[in-house]
């Protein structure tokens, strides 16, 4: 297990969650109560694994706008006195051949640590971040996140763990649907990637488990989504149809999951600019058909009628793990 608690959880502490589009750091401590206090939310876009879904590397310039990135968040980690700055790379980070160039660009040029995660680690947190505050049973609950690089899906407190290797970004990049390719790119070759990649889950695609072992026959019938991060977020401001995304408003609340390929099929009809128009966050546009496409697919493929929105995405558990 990489991601080891801190010494004393009442100091502010930060985290960073490195994905394949996006960059967001999560910087709380907890207080008196135990309960985590949240002081900074931040998220950028740089884009660290454009283009690697065809190339099998990170770019120079992907590398060169998550320092940048990374930069800013230390220097407003400095500002709040935060006393430890953990740094998570996911999916790009784990896939990319040169993925140790830009741990060392950080190390060098920062000082800062980039540490990578396995697949069960980052399902296991993004169980953690979902399931926060839930006053439910977890039995019958799957949670999915869909990133710009793979897409986790978790049951059983993080028991059963699936992880599947394409998400948002990696798909738009093969199939050419970011709304500015001629001709709209390859939607029907989307579709069917996505609809063959998730043919097995709940057979045999398990990963195993953080706690150990895994759960008997796979998901549970029927079971009650929640759905993780930005891409479920977008999907909760198309649904209630918001004037402009706002991700605090379809926090926490439930949608037939069926709107996740009719959104999916709705923004590929559309070009860059009048996907933009709708509510949803302009920089996600390029990559969001792509994103709830395999939200939809999951959705179908488990059975599952409804699914609840959370914004919370890894970050929220990365610094639970952090702070335990």
């Amino acid at each position: 297990m990489k991601i080891l608690p801190v010494s004393d959880s009442s100091l502010l502490h930060g985290v960073v969650d490195l994905g394949t589009y996006s960059c967001l750091m999560l910087v709380g401590r907890r207080d008196e109560r135990g309960e985590i206090e949240v002081v900074s939310d931040l998220c950028e876009v740089p884009r660290l694994g454009e283009g690697l879904a065809k190339t099998g590397a990170l770019s120079q310039a992907g590398m060169d706008r998550t320092i940048a990135a990374l930069a800013n968040f230390q220097e407003r980690a400095r500002e709040l006195g935060v006393a430890s700055l953990f740094i998570a790379g996911t999916a790009a980070m784990r896939r990319a051949k040169n993925a140790d160039v830009i741990v060392q660009r950080a190390r060098e040029e920062l000082g800062l640590e980039i540490t990578v995660i396995s697949e069960l680690e980052e399902a296991e947190v993004g169980w953690i971040a979902a399931t926060i505050g839930l006053e439910m049973s977890l039995e019958d609950v799957v949670v999915v996140d869909v990133g710009g690089g793979s897409t986790e899906v978790v049951t059983d407190g993080g028991r059963w763990v699936a992880s599947f290797p394409l998400g948002g970004v990696v798909l738009t990049e093969a199939f050419a649907t970011d709304g500015l390719s001629p001709g709209g790119g390859d939607w029907d070759g989307l579709e069917r990637a996505v609809k063959e990649a998730f043919c097995e889950l709940g057979k045999s695609k398990t990963l195993g488990s953080v706690a150990g072992g895994h759960r008997s026959g796979g998901p549970p019938k029927e079971p009650l989504l929640l759905a993780l991060g930005g891409t479920a977020s977008n999907l909760g401001s198309l649904e209630l149809g918001l004037e402009k995304h706002d991700r605090k408003v379809p926090e926490g609340r439930r949608f037939l999951s069926s709107g996740a390929w009719k959104w999916a099929h709705e923004l590929a009809g559309k070009d860059l600019a009048a996907r933009r128009a709708l509510p949803i966050e302009a920089e996600r546009a390029s990559v969001l058909p792509a994103g709830l496409a395999c939200l939809g697919e999951v959705a179908l493929k488990l059975g599952a009628t409804e699914l609840l929105v959370t914004g919370k995405g890894l970050r929220y558990g990365l610094i639970r793990k952090r702070l335990s």
